[in-house]
């Protein structure tokens, strides 16, 4: 997981499509730290496709048009923060799903 050779801007975030399309075929731990907005602690184990699928399948239960998806990948200490952020426009909130992976 060292290996990634992501191009980091302004210091910290990382293009989603970039991370995705150089993980989807890698094990990823990961672990959630907020759950439909609520804090938890999950530790999951899935592939690049299977997380992006996962979030994909976020934004098809509350009925969200792509545009209202924000997806923030930052390079945060030893790992990777990923922030995924939708509109629910039928209860009229956001939202909002953090997972960390560590890559040392």
């Amino acid at each position: 997981m060292n290996n990634l050779d992501l191009k980091v801007y302004d210091g910290i975030f990382i293009d989603p499509k970039e991370f995705f399309s150089k993980v989807k075929d890698i094990e990823l731990n990961l672990e959630r730290f907020v759950y439909d907005n609520k804090s938890v602690l999950f530790k999951q184990r899935m592939d690049g496709f299977e997380f992006r699928s996962l979030l994909s399948g976020i934004v098809e239960e509350v009925e969200a048009e792509p545009e209202e998806e924000y997806i923030t990948i930052a390079k945060v200490n030893d790992g990777i923060m990923i922030r995924h952020k939708v509109y629910d426009s039928f209860e009229g909130l956001d939202i909002l799903n953090v997972w960390y992976m560590t890559t040392c």
